[in-house]
């Protein structure tokens, strides 16, 4: 499954740098500029592409503010669970000791054992979205052998959730730190 990834109609510098590093470490997907293009033409270009899913990622005072997921088909479009406000994000590139990931990336979708029901019906969602396995475990390095980058949803202080990428093999950061604020696990039609 192809997914793109793009950006609101006006992207700021952090956006666009947030959506490269966001494509680069998800698997099968595409970098697309957005530029003018209205939803219809978005969901076009996809199908184009080969995608089903497209990623929008919006705006909030010019940094990364929310993610928005949409199914795409041959004559539909509609959006899909989860809607993620997003409290903050830290680029891989800001983080020391960060890696570039694979060049193939295989992922799989890992949640903290010890958190909320709110934040594993979050990380399942996610995994529902991206089409991709998803696995309950103490720590992002059980998940070891399940593919060489894990999505790691864990629990934060002041958010919802924390998401990391890490690279499976020497448990390195592998793409950008995401602080979610919340997420909205249905979607009204």
């Amino acid at each position: 499954m192809t997914i793109v990834v793009t950006t609101c109609r006006r992207p700021g510098r952090r956006i666009r740098s947030f959506c490269n590093e966001l494509a680069a470490v998800l698997p099968e997907a595409i970098r697309v500029n957005r530029g003018k293009q209205s939803i219809e033409d978005l969901a076009a270009t996809a199908l184009s592409l080969g995608a089903s899913k497209v990623i929008i990622v919006g705006s909030r005072r010019g940094n990364p503010g929310r993610l928005i997921f949409m199914e795409v088909g041959e004559d539909y479009y509609k959006w899909i669970p989860p809607k993620v406000i997003i409290a903050g994000v830290k680029l891989a590139r800001e983080v020391p000791d960060s890696v570039k990931p694979p060049r193939i990336v295989n992922m799989v979708i890992g949640c903290e054992e010890e958190v909320s029901d709110e934040v594993k019906a979050f990380a399942e969602t996610l995994a529902q979205a991206l089409e991709l396995p998803y696995c309950e475990a103490a720590d992002p390095e059980d998940l070891k052998g399940m593919g060489n980058v894990v999505l790691w949803v864990s629990r934060h202080s002041r958010s919802l959730a924390f998401i990391r990428f890490f690279t499976l093999r020497d448990m390195k950061i592998c793409g950008p730190l995401i602080r979610v604020e919340r997420a909205f696990l249905y979607v009204s039609s």
